[in-house]
């Protein structure tokens, strides 16, 4: 039972299986999102981006990945690219099944050969793990592994240049590769020895990503591959592929590791575990004890006020009470004068750090008053001081007793659409749902206050 179906039927669809989209998380900031049957449509489609540094921003790194079966010299290839007027190579017509649970998974039939790929990203590593396994072939069969690198910022599109480097360098049972020196390695391994990696750089050109056209933004790219691994594949064997920022020591550590991890995965079974599944994957958990919330997949980064606003609901709904705590830990340690960091900051979002309180609300069903107010009770009265004496010349409190919020080039409230660096809705003056927080985060914090004799 699953609470997802598919019309397997369809799957060949183009119409059909272009419009389903799949997203996995790292839980550090990293994800792998595409279509069921693995064709980018988007930009922000890749097999593996993620974050390599501390700057916020994420790269796409692996592109995709091209399987070719061979039997008898004939090859096979499974892959679905889209190019200006065409798609190429057709792989979609061997798909006959897709599952998303507990794990992304497709099924490929070439011929007499059956070939099931399993898609996991490792859990708090920047880690993609595919495993391949011969489910059927009656004759001697070959699996060939192409990977397309990208190494950009998700954002943006790359184009054929001589700065890459298109080679491979020795790692163990596979290669490392990295297009450029501000980047990290990227170690491609797979678990099977002997498997033959045949480097042959190129890059292929115009990938089309037509969903991005439609949104009337730029849609073509090129794609770096340094060359392919190829190895002989028996009937009941698997071989998994890693591509990772971290080598892996051994063929042994790299099945383990991919054993273990798949064996911890939930089976999304119904509606609500489906949602306590996804809810899981906004959190995410950095180096340096910074535990935060991406405001969307696969756009966002992180938003104070979308932290504030959804963290009940994805932690205390599941009692993680400790990650929620931890997130607004991790904001209260980063303010500064009164005041959080960062687009948390009133002087951004008028109304993101009263979210704060409205949180605090939630949180205290779960620990009590007396412990919120231990905990957090300084980093209140410094918010509400900071209201009071204006926060970057833009909200103020005035002699009403009402914030006001106003400022020519920063929207201040969540209707933040920007053209041309002018806000589209400036919204300047008493907003309502601003003052229906401040006077919401005032009345919290007196209250708490007589309560504990402050």
């Amino acid at each position: 039972m699953s609470a997802l179906t598919f019309d397997k039927s369809e799957l060949g669809n183009l119409e059909y299986s272009l419009q389903r989209e799949m997203l996995a998380t790292d839980r550090i900031g990293g994800y792998m999102s595409t279509t069921i049957v693995c064709c980018n449509t988007r930009r922000y489609h890749g097999l593996m981006v993620a974050p390599v540094d501390d700057s916020g921003r994420t790269y796409v790194l692996l592109s995709s990945l091209d399987e070719t079966v061979i039997q008898h010299d004939q090859t096979f290839n499974l892959a679905l690219h889209r190019f200006p007027g065409v798609y190429e190579p057709r792989g979609h017509k061997y798909i006959t099944d897709f599952e998303y649970t507990p794990t992304p998974t497709i099924t490929y039939r070439v011929g007499g050969v059956i070939l099931k790929k399993e898609m996991l990203w490792i859990h708090k590593r920047t880690q993609l793990m595919i495993r391949y396994t011969l489910v059927d072939a009656h004759s001697e069969t070959r699996l060939r592994l192409r990977p397309f690198l990208a190494f950009r910022d998700k954002h943006a599109l790359t184009r054929a240049n001589m700065a890459a480097d298109g080679h491979s360098y020795p790692a163990v049972n596979g290669v490392k590769c990295r297009l450029y020196g501000s980047f990290p390695w990227l170690y491609l391994q797979t678990s099977k020895p002997g498997t033959e990696f045949v480097p042959a750089p190129d890059w292929y050109y115009n990938f089309e990503y037509p969903q991005d056209i439609a949104r009337g933004y730029a849609g073509h790219e090129d794609l770096l591959t340094t060359g392919y691994f190829e190895t002989e594949l028996k009937k009941g064997e698997s071989i998994v592929f890693s591509a990772s920022l971290d080598e892996m020591g051994s063929t042994k550590t790299i099945e383990e590791l991919f054993d273990g991890s798949i064996a911890r995965r939930t089976h999304k079974i119904d509606f609500i575990s489906c949602l306590e599944h996804s809810a899981r994957q906004f959190l995410i958990r950095r180096p340096g004890n910074r535990t935060e919330v991406i405001s969307g997949y696969p756009w966002h980064g992180v938003s104070g006020r979308q932290t504030f606003v959804s963290l009940p609901g994805i932690t205390l709904e599941q009692d993680h009470k400790e990650d929620c705590i931890d997130a607004l830990d991790y904001e209260v340690r980063a303010m500064q004068d009164g005041m959080f960091a960062g687009n948390a900051s009133a002087a951004v979002a008028a109304d993101a750090p009263l979210w704060f309180f409205w949180t605090l609300q939630r949180l205290e069903a779960h620990i009590g008053a007396k412990a919120v107010w231990e905990r957090y009770g300084e980093a209140m009265k410094q918010v509400l001081e900071a209201y009071k004496q204006g926060v970057a010349g833009r909200v103020l409190l005035n002699e009403n007793g009402l914030v006001w919020a106003s400022s020519e080039h920063v929207p201040l409230t969540w209707m933040n659409s920007v053209i041309d660096g002018q806000p589209v809705t400036p919204r300047n003056g008493y907003q309502v749902e601003v003052n229906a927080l401040w006077y919401n985060a005032v009345c919290y914090t007196l209250r708490l206050a007589g309560e504990h004799g402050d």
